[in-house]
């Protein structure tokens, strides 16, 4: 017989130290999709994605396999996706300075 999610989740969300853990993973793994991984859950195909760009679909392949991309060209890409790219310098001493290019 299946479980609801809630009876299995919600003991461990109602623990605050395990449930700010839960969050923190979660970011994590969040912050460590491709960009692929983006598109595909914005139901967006990548000949949908060329279209919105205004370049072809092989375009798009190219960019989600390579390991650097133009700011500007992510920027697009995501603001596509209905995102906004946000940069942030992060130092030695813990100070997180958001970077503003000239756009």
């Amino acid at each position: 017989m299946a479980k609801n999610i809630h009876k299995l989740i919600d003991p461990v969300m109602a623990d605050p130290e395990r449930a700010t853990d839960v969050k923190a993973g979660m970011q994590e793994a969040l912050a460590e999709l491709a960009l692929y991984e983006l598109r595909q859950r914005s139901d967006v195909t990548q000949v949908e994605m060329a279209s919105l760009l205004e370049v072809t679909q092989g375009t798009i392949s190219q960019l989600e396999n390579r390991d650097d991309a133009l700011v500007s060209t992510l920027s697009d890409y995501l603001e596509a996706l209905g995102a906004e790219l946000r940069l942030t310098a992060i130092f030695d001493t813990g100070a997180e300075i958001p970077v503003h290019l000239g756009r």
